[in-house]
């Protein structure tokens, strides 16, 4: 047992936000929301402490990640180009977010206060601090489930030093697979054989893994890194690399077109897709979606590095002063038998400790 969950604390926030979402209101008064924290606060430790459960006898340690901000947002957009890294997302008006995001800082300020390693600093978003601790931990042989249905997320798995990293979630909207795995762990034909020998044969956390979930899907994570970068997430208002508008509609650059594209430049390794970036761009513009049109492809690569920038989570891209911040973080290695027993909204934690 060398298993690491890694919460995605920002996801676990907004997926249990609506049954408690009325207390939140505007209009309402001060200890209205206040209850509304606390509720949500218990919801949130109880669904930590039941995928805890799930995974009995595992997982043998926790980390909790939030949001601080985000450093993409400062990076230099094309000129050409006008558009917000997630401008799209818009807060309801008529919620008090202040108190929702209460609870997440509320729950992770009880968590550290009780051993669990805890990741939120100021301009690093959860997803750099995900692939910090898989890259992290996975050079030391742990092995990591990401606990999210953030589908960028699902780039991070792989395997390496004899350990895996995968993305589960089986509680995805029409019954769509809950576990994520790296296309290699579902044959014995990769180049390491070594290291898919060394996992396969020895690790009973994988195993015990699959078992739990209601399906396994086996992936190549280059894949959603080079979706990502050609066709855009419009999760987080990423364009496509070309798109054009004409009246009331825009084309963008399809998955589809763009596998076409893929196999017809016979792109098989993501160092082999970022050093195509000029062909990738000039394949697509003479596509006959596109070829009636006069593309800037100069423009084009422009926006490939721009993406890239955004979507690949690599030591690549990520900033050497996010790095070092991150790199600051100890990692603390919890009783997990103890936080199934201790880890409680704060509120309710107040009240154990006063009746002892």
């Amino acid at each position: 047992m060398n298993t690491t969950l890694l919460i995605d604390g920002n996801w676990l926030l907004m997926s249990r936000l609506f049954a408690v979402k009325s207390y939140f209101n505007v209009q309402n008064d001060e200890q209205t929301k206040l209850e509304g924290t606390a509720e949500l606060e218990d919801l949130l430790c109880k669904s930590i402490n039941l995928i805890i459960n799930k995974f009995d006898g595992i997982v043998n340690n926790i980390v909790i990640v939030a949001d601080g901000g985000s450093w993409r947002k400062s990076v230099e957009k094309p000129k050409f180009f006008d558009e917000v890294y997630k401008g799209n997302r818009v807060k309801d008006s008529e919620v008090d977010w202040n108190y929702i995001y209460r609870a997440l800082d509320d729950i992770i300020e009880t968590a550290a206060s009780i051993g669990i390693t805890t990741s939120k600093a100021h301009g690093v978003e959860g997803d750099d601090w995900i692939h910090h601790w898989s890259r992290k931990l996975n050079r030391k042989g742990i092995n990591c489930i990401i606990w999210s249905s953030d589908c960028d997320l699902k780039q991070l798995v792989q395997t390496n030093n004899g350990a895996f990293t995968c993305w589960f979630n089986e509680s995805q909207k029409g019954g769509l697979p809950g576990l994520f795995l790296p296309k290699e762990l579902a044959n014995d034909t990769l180049d390491d054989i070594d290291n898919f020998m060394q996992i396969e044969n020895s690790n009973q956390d994988l195993d015990e893994i699959r078992a739990i979930a209601n399906a396994v899907t086996y992936i190549d994570p280059a894949d959603v890194v080079e979706e990502k970068v050609v066709c855009g997430d419009r999760g987080d208002n990423i364009k496509s690399i070309i798109r054009i508008e004409k009246g009331n509609k825009t084309y963008r650059v399809s998955e589809t077109e763009w596998h076409k594209v893929k196999e017809k430049l016979g792109i098989n390794s993501l160092d082999q897709f970022f050093a195509s970036k000029k062909q990738i761009c000039e394949s697509i513009a003479s596509t006959s979606k596109y070829s009636k049109y006069s593309i800037n492809l100069e423009n084009a690569q422009q926006m490939f590095e721009y993406n890239r920038t955004l979507v690949w989570l690599n030591e690549k891209t990520i900033p050497q002063e996010i790095q070092q911040v991150m790199d600051q973080v100890e990692y603390k290695k919890c009783d997990i038998s103890y936080i199934k027993s201790n880890y409680k909204a704060p509120a309710k934690l107040e009240k154990q400790q006063q009746s002892i």
